[in-house]
């Protein structure tokens, strides 16, 4: 390589190195909201599966909306989801 093409190479790599990162739509939303994505998406599997199963787990949105606590809502669910797989494979 001569020096032209190390100078032309080494501003192609600043150049790379200096461009801001391109942020996810969703990652733009949720700050938006004023949550984090990984929330919104935990947020949105607890209310798929009130929507899916009313009767089971329409308590967890309402009791993610009263307390604004996304996180144990979703720990709840999953905690339920584990103990019906574990029923089901017995």
């Amino acid at each position: 390589m001569t020096n032209a093409d190390e100078l032309v190479a080494h501003m192609l790599a600043y150049r790379k190195s200096i461009r801001p990162k391109k942020k996810k739509t969703c990652d733009l939303i949720a700050k938006y909201c004023g949550y984090s994505a990984t929330s919104l998406k935990h947020a949105e599997a607890v209310i798929d599966a009130a929507e899916r199963e009313p009767k089971r787990y329409a308590h967890l949105v309402l009791e993610m909306n009263g307390a604004g606590n996304i996180s144990r809502a979703f720990k709840r669910l999953n905690a339920d989801l584990a103990a019906r797989n574990a029923k089901l494979e017995k």
